[in-house]
């Protein structure tokens, strides 16, 4: 019953605070970052687009907080989940620093 509970805490507050396809990230005062997942909802594969960053590293997520997955770019511009059930994650990406640039949303048909 906690482990419910705490379920649907988590996925009440990412509903919240996390946009459909897309984040913005202000960094200092006058930079802001822009990450887009797309295709969302996706069947097989997605892509990222960030502009004016380098993106190193990808992190999928489930809604219990578990990752599933993990990208590097350097392997190629489309990140495969044909082996993720359907449902709902979280994209999470850092930029060459290890620092947080965007998370997303990404709906897995």
């Amino acid at each position: 019953m906690k482990d419910l509970i705490l379920t649907a805490v988590f996925f009440l507050m990412m509903l919240t605070s996390v946009s459909a396809q897309s984040t913005t990230k202000t960094v200092g005062e006058s930079k802001s970052i822009h990450i887009q997942v797309y295709p969302n909802p996706t069947t097989s594969f997605f892509k990222i687009e960030a502009h004016e960053t380098q993106i190193k590293t990808i992190y999928l997520y489930n809604l219990i907080g578990k990752r599933v997955k993990t990208f590097e770019p350097s392997n190629g511009p489309d990140f495969y989940v044909d082996d993720l059930l359907s449902g709902m994650y979280l994209v999470q990406v850092l930029d060459d620093r290890g620092q947080i640039i965007g998370t997303s949303r990404l709906t897995k048909r």
